[in-house]
Parts: structure tokens; C-alpha cells; sequence
């Protein structure tokens, strides 16, 4: 009421509160999914690497038991592609980073504009822009751990340790995902360090005698 006795009626449109991260069903089943992905491609990756090398021990101890001295085991082993499967799954971990970084950038702009040119500056929210660096980041990591797998599979490298390497790579990198989507800090830092760490040690273990 003005002092003159006049009446003023204000009106107030309700503002819609911004839908939280994860209430969004999209959102929750595309972690779970690269949840279970990344904890089956580690667990199958490990427990393949440890008991290839035993089924090889059994089958020549098998196959001495029978009476065949000509059984040879250590080159069998020797031979084992266990860095090669961690590469194809670092190969799948970056696609499931492409899909969750264009899924969450869709959710910013809309389809139309996702499938546009994107000509000019896009309006992305704060998760949208991690999990493109993210993906930046990662691209930039695979080169050096390709380079790593090629010099152990060139110079028949294998061992435990570039075994144990090139999984803590994957670990790291698929850790590092969501560490960086949510700000894990100082966490993230460290997941990188991780990878990092594991690639040099196979670049090392490949080229040291």
C-alpha cells in the first residue's frame, strides 16, 4: 500500500529449482554402467594375467606325468599379450568417456545444438566443462601408454611388472574419470600420477635389459 492509500498487487512467478546431478536417471545408470565396466575389465584383466601362466603350469606338468619330456613351459609364459588387453580396455574407458562427456554436454545445450556446428560459445554448465577436460586429458595420456605396450611387445618385454603397470593404468585412468566430474582434489592429482608413473615404468622395463 502506497501512503496515498493506493494498492499495488505483486505477482511472483515460482522459479523451478535446478534439477540435482543426481536425480537425473540418465545420469545414475550411465555410472553404473561405467562402474561395473571398469571393475570387470580390471577383474577379468588380473585374474586372466594370474591364472594364464598356471593353466600353462598345469598342462605341462600334465603332460611330463604322461611321460612326454619334450614339455616346455617358459616360453609359453614368456609369450603372454596381458598388456595388450589393458590397451583395449583403455581403448573402451576413453569411449565411455566420449559418451558421458557428449551425454552431459546434450543435457546443457539440447540435442539440436549438440548436433549443430556448435559454432560460437556454448553455454555448459560446470560438470559439462570437467568431463571435457577430462577427455582432453585422457586422449593426451593414451599416446605415451600406446608407445609403452608397443616398446614391451616389441622387445618381448614381459614381466610382472610391466603386467602390474599396464593395469594400474587402466585403474587410474578409469578412476580418474569421475575423480575429475566431481572434483576429487587432491585425489585427481594422484590418479594422474598414477598413470603416469605406470606408463614410464613399462617405457623403462622395455628398454632396460
Amino acid at each position: 500500500t502506497a501512503p496515498d492509500g493506493e494498492v499495488f498487487t505483486m505477482l511472483v512467478a515460482p522459479v523451478r529449482a535446478p534439477e540435482a546431478f543426481w536425480s537425473n536417471q540418465d545420469i545414475r545408470v550411465l555410472l553404473l554402467v561405467f562402474g561395473l565396466l571398469t571393475s570387470g575389465l580390471v577383474s577379468w584383466g588380473l585374474a586372466s594375467a594370474f591364472a594364464r601362466p598356471v593353466r600353462k603350469l598345469r598342462d605341462a606338468t600334465d603332460a611330463l606325468a604322461e611321460g612326454d619330456l619334450n614339455a616346455r613351459v617358459a616360453g609359453s609364459v614368456a609369450r603372454r599379450r596381458d598388456e595388450l588387453a589393458a590397451l583395449a580396455a583403455t581403448a573402451l574407458i576413453h569411449l565411455i568417456a566420449v559418451l558421458w562427456s557428449q551425454k552431459s554436454l546434450e543435457q546443457d545445450v539440447g540435442r539440436r545444438a549438440n548436433v549443430s556446428p556448435r559454432d560460437g560459445d556454448l553455454d555448459l554448465g560446470q560438470r559439462t566443462m570437467r568431463l571435457r577436460r577430462a577427455l582432453a586429458n585422457h586422449t593426451e595420456n593414451i599416446g605415451p601408454f600406446i608407445t609403452a605396450v608397443l616398446l614391451v611387445e616389441l622387445t618381448d618385454s614381459h614381466s610382472l611388472i610391466t603386467l602390474v603397470a599396464a593395469w594400474a593404468f587402466v585403474a587410474a585412468r578409469a578412476l580418474y574419470l569421475p575423480a575429475y566430474a566431481f572434483g576429487w582434489v587432491p585425489g585427481r592429482s594422484y590418479l594422474y600420477l598414477t598413470g603416469l608413473a605406470a606408463t614410464l615404468t613399462m617405457i623403462i622395463a622395455a628398454l632396460i635389459p
